[in-house]
């Protein structure tokens, strides 16, 4: 039995507010905005609102708390947007595109200052910007996107980040002019056709952390004079040093598996190359065209060498005498060779 705590009237039991000075003597749970407008339509009928002042303050209470539940909740929903919106005006920010970089250089600069904050740099975004000399990027760019130096023809020196992993797809290619890159150690892998046509690269420092070179990578770069294969390399793919005129020396590494196809075609400034252990393939065309070579070494455990892999070569190939399958042995593959065991 309850019993109302302003005037006294004894209430029963089902009874949510008192019917003589209409205090609430229970407090109401509302599942829905709809469960709260019936209970008012009930509470009018039963006890009549205009005769029940606390009723009118109830019901007033109650609409007031649905209400501020309604505006939280917009506030809610247009912060959600508010956040999307800087998201996207955060990533605009960070990445640098093509359109925006034409409307820089359009007006004939031959500098450009990427801004700090930049992370990515994204696909052609500096293609065919034939006046550019010179590209300042800073610490803070983690991706470059395929071609995106592509055909800047006057670019000489680039030094890219630390952090940068990866050297995408023809990044750099037919950047003629382009003398020296400095590559940063935590660089794991060189694109397809990266540095095509930079004729007058001279030197190239591949990171140890590099495990992957990708076909074509290197083609034509006139200049290059040596190059040393990370350790971590397993396969020199097809043609990726493939015309590399003035390359004099090459050191590859003990872990490497298969020389690809015209991997080496046309290194006429080649001497000497020393095959290590391990290598089973040798692709056709490998060192086809490599006009001065004069010394070959090969391993143990070698396997197979592809057709005209030295053709047009007048050099001595030695061999270990003891290889597990000489089925290779004492062919010309489109050369003149001489045949020595070791």
């Amino acid at each position: 039995m309850n019993t109302c705590v302003v005037c006294g009237k004894v209430l029963g039991e089902d009874e949510m507010f008192c019917g003589k000075c209409g205090f609430q003597v229970k407090s109401v749970t509302f599942l829905s905005k709809e469960h709260y407008q019936a209970w008012v339509r009930d509470c009018v009928e039963i006890y009549g609102k205009k005769q029940n002042p606390r009723l009118e303050y109830t019901v007033l209470k109650e609409e007031i708390q649905i209400l501020r539940e309604e505006i939280l909740n917009i506030r809610k929903q247009l912060q959600q947007l508010q956040d999307k919106l800087d998201k996207q005006k955060t990533e605009a920010v960070r990445i640098l595109y093509r359109d925006e970089v034409g409307r820089t250089l359009r007006n004939g600069q031959t500098k450009y200052r990427i801004p700090n904050g930049v992370t990515h740099i994204g696909a052609s975004a500096f293609e065919n910007c034939v006046g550019l000399t010179e590209i300042i990027i800073p610490e803070s760019i983690q991706q470059i996107d395929d071609s995106a130096f592509k055909f800047c023809k006057s670019l000489m020196s680039v030094r890219l980040p630390e952090g940068l992993t990866h050297i995408e797809d023809g990044v750099f290619r037919g950047c003629t002019f382009l003398q020296k890159v400095e590559i940063p150690n935590s660089v794991m892998s060189i694109g397809e056709n990266a540095f095509w046509g930079c004729r007058k690269l001279n030197r190239i420092v591949i990171p140890d952390k590099t495990t992957h070179i990708g076909v074509c990578a290197f083609i034509e770069c006139e200049s290059l004079t040596e190059i040393v294969i990370p350790n971590h390399i397993r396969t020199i793919q097809a043609s990726t040093f493939q015309r590399c005129r003035s390359l004099e020396k090459v050191v590859l590494p003990e872990g490497l598996m298969s020389i690809e196809e015209s991997a080496f075609q046309g290194c006429s400034g080649l001497e000497e190359i020393n095959i290590p252990e391990g290598v089973t393939k040798i692709s056709k065309k490998a060192f086809q065209f490599c006009g001065r070579l004069r010394r070959i070494t090969l391993p143990k455990s070698l396997e197979s060498i592809g057709t005209e892999t030295f053709a047009g070569v007048d050099a001595t190939i030695y061999y270990p005498e003891s290889s597990h399958d000489e089925s290779w042995v004492g062919k010309n593959y489109g050369g003149n060779l001489t045949w020595v065991a070791m």
